[in-house]
């Protein structure tokens, strides 16, 4: 996740419950689904010595009409972990598709990137707030929202610029194969797009 400057990564998606097998689910997991409306499971990383984890967090309405609501976010660790066992983070997305009959799924992806000092967005930022409120005199906009065309790569991003340095929250929608996901290809594309709003500091 370092190279493309990515501290979180998340994918959503939503599913039919006749989508599901719940009896082969709940027999690995070993939860009962009737007890709680959610459930949630953290994996340490089997390649990378505690360097990233992923958390998996199953909501499921009591009303069987409601569909299945999925998210499974990836970050960096700031501390090894010690209790690493499979699923690992680097295949739980692969481990969670055994248990969906279509392996491909329409997901919400919501992204985080930071850029050091010597990266700054492609506008200016910050600059002057323009209001007729005499309150907001001298305010100025450190944050930018942009909501971006329908087939753009992109659905949203939001950029501040805090003490010198750039986050970016990006947010796409893309139709992903769950049992041939791999993260890093994943985080690739996205930073494509999202470094597009930045650069280096003197070369413009």
């Amino acid at each position: 996740m370092d190279q493309f400057n990515c501290f979180s990564f998340e994918i959503e998606f939503n599913l039919k419950r006749e989508d599901f097998d719940e009896t082969a689910f709940c027999e690995d997991t070993k939860v009962d689904l009737s007890v709680d409306v959610g459930h949630a499971w953290s994996y340490g990383s089997g390649d990378t010595e505690g360097e990233i984890h992923a958390h998996l967090l199953f909501d499921h309405s009591p009303d069987p009409k409601k569909d299945l609501t999925f998210t499974i976010s990836f970050h960096k660790s700031t501390k090894k972990i010690d209790d690493v066992r499979p699923p690992y983070a680097e295949d739980c997305v692969q481990w969670l598709s055994k248990f969906i009959r279509p392996k491909e799924v329409a997901v919400f992806i919501d992204a985080r990137f930071r850029f050091g000092e010597d990266y700054i967005p492609v506008f200016s930022l910050p600059f002057p707030l323009i209001s007729t409120s005499e309150e907001l005199a001298g305010c100025e906009v450190d944050a930018l929202g942009i909501k971006f065309p329908e087939a753009s790569a992109l659905t949203r991003a939001l950029i501040q610029i805090r003490n010198k340095r750039t986050r970016i929250d990006a947010q796409s929608k893309k139709t992903i194969n769950l049992e041939s996901f791999e993260l890093e290809p994943m985080i690739s594309d996205l930073f494509a797009a999202v470094a597009v709003l930045m650069k280096k500091i003197g070369d413009e």
